[in-house]
C-alpha cells in the first residue's frame, strides 16, 4: 500500500445539512467519504428508518450525490436504532428478528449506492449469554454479506460486548469472516495499552482515527495518548490496505461537542499524511 487512503465522515458535521457536510469533506481535501445511517432522526443527515423505506432506490440516490460531489464512498456505517434497545443480540427474539430484517434492507441499500464495505455495531452486554448471541447473529450477517460480495465489519466500542482488545479477539474467533472497523479511541478510553490495539490491525478492514485519552474518547491532539506514528508503522508492517476515516464526532456523549471537529480533522489529516510521506521516503532510501 503506497497510498494512505484517508476519508472524511459526514457524522463529523451533524449541524450541517447532509449535502453541505459532503462539500465540507471535499473542501478539507478528502476524495473519499464514509457515510452513516443514523439510528435517530435529526432532520439534517440520513436516518436509517427513512433510508431503508426504499433501500435500493435511496442507496442509488446516495451514490449519485457522492459522485456529483466527487467523493468515493469507503464505508456505510449503519446504526439500526437505539444502541441498547435495538442491539442485534438483544435478548428479545422479536427485536433480533426486526434487526435482521433491517440488516437485509441495509444490504440492498449498500447494493444501491455501490459501497462494498459496511460497519455495524457488535452488540451489547445484557447477560452472560450476550457474547454467544452476538456471534450467532453476526454469523447470519456475514453469510448474507458474503453472498452480496460485501465486506462486513464491527466497530468494537465502549460499552459493547467487545470493549477490550481481548473481547474483540474472542468475538472475531467466534465469527469466521468478520473484520474490524478498528477505532483506537474506544480501547484507549477503557485503559488498554496501545500494543494490544496495534495487534488488532491484521483483523481490520477499515479504521477510524481521532485523538483520545484514558479520560475521554475524544480530545484535542495535544492531549491524545495514541501514538499515530506507531499506528502507521504497524499498518505498513501488516499490509493493511483499507481506508481510514478521520472520525471526530459532535455530540454530548463524553463531552465530544467540546472539540473543534474542523480544526482537529485538518490537523490530524495533515499529521498522518506528513508522517506517511516520511515513512515512504525512509523506505526508498533504505532500499537504495
Amino acid at each position: 500500500m503506497k497510498e494512505l487512503q484517508l476519508s472524511g465522515i459526514d457524522l463529523t458535521f451533524p449541524l450541517l445539512e447532509f449535502r453541505k457536510s459532503l462539500k465540507l469533506i471535499k473542501l478539507l481535501g478528502f476524495d473519499r467519504a464514509d457515510i452513516a445511517l443514523n439510528g435517530e432522526e435529526d432532520g439534517r443527515h440520513l436516518s436509517t428508518a427513512k433510508e431503508l423505506e426504499a433501500p435500493y432506490e435511496n442507496g442509488r440516490r446516495l451514490g449519485e450525490v457522492l459522485a456529483e460531489e466527487g467523493l468515493e464512498q469507503t464505508d456505510l456505517f449503519v446504526f439500526m436504532g437505539d444502541m441498547l434497545g435495538m442491539a442485534q443480540n438483544h435478548p428479545d427474539r422479536e427485536i433480533r428478528k426486526k434487526n435482521r430484517e433491517m440488516f437485509g434492507k441495509a444490504m440492498e441499500y449498500g447494493r444501491g449506492c455501490g459501497c462494498r464495505h459496511m460497519t455495524i455495531l457488535p452488540g451489547m452486554p445484557f447477560d452472560k449469554e450476550s457474547m454467544e448471541l452476538a456471534a450467532e447473529e453476526l454469523k447470519y450477517r456475514i453469510a448474507l454479506a458474503e453472498e452480496k460480495g460485501l465486506t462486513l465489519s464491527v466497530e468494537a466500542h465502549v460499552g459493547s460486548v467487545a470493549d477490550t482488545p481481548g473481547k474483540a479477539r474472542k468475538l472475531l474467533a467466534m465469527v469466521p469472516g468478520l473484520t474490524l472497523t478498528l477505532d483506537y479511541s474506544h480501547f484507549i478510553r477503557n485503559g488498554a495499552e496501545q500494543r494490544e490495539i496495534d495487534d488488532l490491525i491484521p483483523f481490520a478492514s477499515h479504521m477510524h482515527f481521532r485523538n483520545a485519552s484514558r479520560q475521554c474518547t475524544q480530545t484535542i491532539f495535544q492531549e491524545s495518548e495514541i501514538d499515530y506514528v506507531r499506528v502507521l508503522e504497524r499498518m505498513r508492517e501488516t499490509g493493511f490496505d483499507g481506508a481510514a476515516a478521520i472520525e471526530f464526532c459532535h455530540n454530548q456523549w463524553e463531552g465530544q461537542n467540546r472539540v473543534d471537529t474542523v480544526s482537529e480533522t485538518i490537523f490530524l489529516k495533515e499529521y498522518m499524511e506528513e508522517n506517511w510521506r516520511k515513512m515512504l521516503e525512509t523506505e526508498r532510501r533504505d532500499w537504495g
